[in-house]
């Protein structure tokens, strides 16, 4: 991007306006990327191997609050997490595109 790069933009725009819901998409996974991501204000993270369904999907659930986490980029925050973690994104299978946050807790 000439003048920001995404994560200025994304800082930029949820600070001009906090209920705008960003979903990222690009070719890093990486967790330094998906965290400065994720801390200018992104809600969602996908890579560009998402395919229409997957992007669509997230958009919608974004813009209704949820978070969504690209199945490698979940991988990559959860090991960066550490062993503690790592059950986490075995949790759930309602959504193969959806984080646990977005997926609704078992009352067990």
């Amino acid at each position: 991007m000439p003048v920001l790069d995404g994560i200025q933009a994304t800082r930029s725009l949820t600070d001009e306006h906090p209920e705008v819901a960003i979903v990222v998409l690009t070719t890093y996974a990486d967790d330094t990327s998906v965290l400065a991501a994720l801390r200018a204000g992104a809600r969602s993270y996908l890579t560009k191997d998402a395919d229409r369904a997957d992007i669509a999907r997230t958009l919608h659930s974004a813009a209704r609050g949820l978070s969504v986490m690209d199945p490698a980029v979940q991988a990559t925050l959860l090991a960066a997490a550490g062993p503690a973690a790592q059950h986490l994104g075995t949790r759930h299978a309602t959504c193969p595109t959806a984080s646990p946050a977005a997926r609704p807790r078992s009352s067990r």
